[in-house]
């Protein structure tokens, strides 16, 4: 900022900024107000760079030395208030939460700036009532004065993907981790990982107001993951994640490709499983023919104990099933995607109490259709086969994995992640199909174990935290929540 205007009055106008342009370093003798009715705004001082998406104005006390830029097509309304009228009582920038009331009156207060009748003056007074109930919101990025600071974030400017860490960067700009986390306190007023935030936090609102499609905003962005966790965005951006390879047949988890779009695929928590149970049979029928799931023998008719069905129909209805569970997975990315992506938040956040109820529709989601595209062979393969030795004990068993899955993410996942998608239930279904004919000691059994060991058995690299961003616990206990279920549901008068 070398060359300075200086404009005693603070205008009040709409005024139209095309993409990329920018209003030169100035500054007012009153405040201003600067909102964005479309596109986004960033306010550059001194003191570091605000940004403002269309649901947020920029407070700028009078005297403050500032610059504007537009980010994607600008309607900027700005609203002049003299220096002795503070009613905010701010004395620096400050990003304040516009609700849809206060739009309309900013948008129709600077719609007619040269009238002055009493009706202007009444809509005035409103407007300054609701800026003074306006909440304020973080969205500050403080601008760093110590020169190893200022060259470790110019560096992170250039790159907010790169995921180094604090000492890694350190030694690029020849300071210690200690050293650079005691000037980020000091100098910036918060921590490495917080100020990494709000630059990538900036970074995706300019990037979106710009047309940047999501999925790229979060490869740029360094939200882009890979297998079945992605990190959480922050609030004010939506949800997405990377690519998700399958572990299928052959498959390692591999890095997400760039330009990969997140999806979930859910519903409400406590509806996915009741559109699995209507998949699963038709009445009362349904239920009587899966009564000899658990082992029923042939004179279990005379005590009311229905008789396991013919290979034909077992094979048919595990058939349905599984078909119909993939398909339901599928139904469910679709509405989530027309959604736009609302149902992406039913995903595992670790040891946060108001996320265990995402345990079980986490299990029902997927990040894209890539991810979902990924699971559902090994899903339908190895739920077939679980399926064929009864309905109700394969429901048992996809019960216990979802839950021991779940709750292993929730409890060892990293911090300020979401986990989600249904490679936790393939991993179970490998480990009971695996253990399961040892556990009941039949010989068709064992040798279907094998078979399905020496298919996907290249899975259970997937349980070794080895590639970031890949839910290695999901994983991990999806697998043991597989091999407890082998053993908890063992056909009666067996033993391990």
């Amino acid at each position: 900022m070398t060359q300075i205007r200086h404009e005693s009055v603070a205008p009040t106008r709409t005024q139209w900024l095309p993409a990329g342009a920018a209003v030169d370093a100035h500054r007012h003798d009153d405040h201003q107000i600067v909102y964005a009715g479309r596109g986004a705004l960033t306010v550059t001082t001194d003191a570091g760079v605000w940004v403002a998406p269309g649901t947020r104005a920029i407070w700028v006390p009078a005297g403050t030395v500032h610059a504007h830029r537009a980010h994607g097509e600008l309607d900027m309304h700005l609203v002049g208030l003299p220096a002795a009228e503070n009613p905010l009582d701010l004395a620096t920038p400050t990003v304040l939460a516009v609700g849809p009331l206060l739009r309309e009156l900013i948008v129709a207060y600077t719609r007619t700036p040269d009238d002055d009748s009493p009706e202007r003056a009444r809509l005035r007074a409103v407007l300054l009532d609701q800026l003074r109930a306006s909440p304020q919101q973080p969205l500050h990025l403080p601008a760093p004065t110590a020169p190893p600071l200022r060259a470790l974030c110019d560096i992170l400017r250039a790159d907010p993907a790169d995921g180094r860490t604090l000492a890694e960067l350190g030694r690029e700009v020849g300071a210690s981790d200690r050293t650079l986390s005691r000037l980020f306190r000091g100098d910036l007023g918060m921590t490495f990982p917080q100020w990494r935030t709000q630059l990538r936090l900036h970074h995706a609102l300019v990037l979106l107001a710009e047309d940047t499609p999501v999925t790229t905003v979060a490869h740029v962005c360094g939200w882009v993951v890979g297998q079945r966790v992605h990190r959480r965005l922050p609030p004010h951006v939506r949800p997405h994640t990377g690519r998700h390879p399958s572990p299928g047949r052959g498959a390692r988890p591999r890095p997400a490709a760039p330009g990969a779009r997140p999806g979930g695929a859910g519903a409400e928590p406590d509806r996915v499983p009741r559109a699995l149970s209507r998949v699963a049979g038709k009445g009362k029928g349904a239920a009587m023919t899966y009564g000899a799931d658990f082992g029923a023998g042939p004179g279990d008719a005379r005590r009311g104990v229905a008789r396991p069905a013919s290979a034909s129909r077992r094979a048919r209805d595990a058939a349905l099933l599984t078909a119909g569970w993939v398909g339901v997975l599928w139904l469910l990315e679709g509405i989530d995607v027309l959604s736009g992506h609302a149902l992406d938040t039913f995903g595992i956040t670790p040891r946060e109490a108001g996320e265990l109820r995402d345990v079980v529709p986490a299990a029902f989601l997927h990040f894209g259709f890539d991810h979902l595209a990924a699971n559902s062979v090994p899903l339908l393969v190895m739920g077939f086969l679980a399926a064929l030795s009864g309905i109700r004990r394969f429901l048992a068993v996809v019960a216990v994995i979802v839950l021991v899955s779940g709750l292993g993410v929730w409890l060892t996942a990293p911090a300020h992640s979401t986990t989600a998608g249904a490679s936790g239930v393939v991993f179970g279904l490998f480990g009971y199909l695996v253990l399961r004919g040892f556990v009941d000691r039949r010989a068709g059994d064992v040798l279907l174990g094998v078979l399905v060991g020496a298919v996907y058995g290249s899975i259970l690299w997937g349980v070794l935290p080895t590639t970031p961003g890949v839910s290695w616990q999901g994983h991990l206990f999806g697998l043991l929540g597989g091999v407890a279920a082998a053993l908890v549901f063992r056909r009666p008068g067996r033993r391990p």
